[in-house]
């Protein structure tokens, strides 16, 4: 929770150091890694808290270490490749450090986990904001536009890779290759999360990573990085109200038996979601592009814009992502995967028809 209060704390001040265009290079790379980044450790980590035993845990957590070695170089190799021949922006060639870094982190967060050890990830979390809003408003104030950021956001990482990595030396020590039929043998406990859960986890980070990659490709990295802060800024505090509200929720809800009440639990979550956002999204519909200019700088009014024409959709998340857990515990997952393959062609076609029409807010 302090890092992304931290989160929020700096961007009026990065807003005032950085251009449009510098964030929506920032959000088209993240945006990359985070789909990439499914695909580089296939959704194994999740089955670091399942183990059977430490030894398994182990074996595991090895295995992904060294897939993630394997795919960040794969990236590389690809980076290089299509910058040479199609002469793609030069901060692809940074991509593997984002996926490797971020990957790792992700992997020492879930080992962390079965240790119990969640104050090192709370805490890794805090050097990871401090480090990268200091780099950042360093970064600003050199003008080192878009690499600033970009530097901000691998040196983040890196640094919270530093704190969780101590004490953990002892799981690579003596790491051999990478050798296929030993990572076959090995991973057959967890088959099941690339089986399943790797698709519905693609399927769901590019659903939500799909703006930024429609919005650069149809319009430009300009609207891309107004999109992206209007966006970073409102789904901190929609995350931190969700989050707490969600644990209550599907705590409260796997102890009920009874279908009635578990509507009506979902009914109430719902509207009292409605009470609590109605106001201060009525606000930001109304007065979006002020209170943007007032807190970013006159020249982010276009994001305030932006966020007034997202306040309605925003709202409906906010009321029913906390309850997104209710599925699971009905055993409807499924249901899951068809919201993320409807969301994903929707978002696609709304953009594609904005695009046509020369018009963003239609998209």
């Amino acid at each position: 929770m302090v890092g992304q209060v931290l989160t929020l704390a700096v961007a009026p001040i990065l807003s005032r150091l950085y251009g449009a265009e510098d964030f929506g290079v920032l959000a088209l790379f993240n945006s990359w890694v985070g789909v990439l980044i499914i695909l580089s450790t296939l959704r194994l980590e999740m089955g670091l808290v399942v183990a059977s035993d430490k030894v398994e845990a182990r074996n595991l957590f090895r295995n992904i270490y060294k897939l993630i070695f394997c795919f960040s170089g794969a990236v590389l190799l690809i980076s290089v490749a299509a910058y040479l021949l199609v002469e793609t922006p030069r901060w692809s060639l940074f991509l593997f450090l984002g996926i490797l870094f971020q990957a790792l982190f992700m992997l020492l967060s879930y080992d962390c986990n079965r240790d119990k050890a969640y104050r090192n990830i709370s805490f890794s979390k805090v050097i990871q904001s401090l480090s990268n809003a200091g780099v950042a408003i360093l970064g600003g104030y050199l003008a080192w536009k878009h690499w600033g950021l970009l530097a901000a956001n691998l040196i983040g990482f890196l640094a919270a890779l530093v704190y969780l990595f101590r004490g953990r030396a002892e799981k690579i020590a003596g790491i051999k290759l990478f050798n296929f039929q030993k990572f076959k043998k090995e991973t057959e406990p967890f088959k099941e999360f690339p089986k399943y859960n790797l698709p519905a986890s693609f399927l769901d980070t590019l659903s939500q990573h799909l703006p930024v990659f429609a919005l650069s490709h149809f319009f430009s990295t300009a609207i891309t990085g107004y999109y992206s802060l209007a966006m970073k800024v409102l789904l901190l505090p929609l995350a931190l109200v969700g989050n707490a509200v969600g644990q209550v929720f599907y705590q409260k809800l796997t102890e009920m038996e009874n279908t009635f009440y578990k509507r009506r639990l979902v009914c109430f979550t719902w509207g009292a979601l409605f009470l609590l956002g109605i106001m201060p999204f009525s606000c930001l519909y109304l007065w979006g592009p002020d209170l943007f200019a007032f807190v970013f700088g006159e020249p982010w009014r276009e994001s305030g814009k932006i966020a007034a024409a997202l306040s309605p959709m925003l709202l409906v998340m906010f009321m029913s992502s906390p309850t997104s857990t209710a599925f699971i515990v009905v055993k409807q997952q499924k249901y899951n995967f068809i919201f993320g393959v409807t969301g994903t062609l929707y978002r696609s076609a709304a953009f594609y028809y904005g695009w046509v029409m020369g018009d963003f807010y239609l998209g």
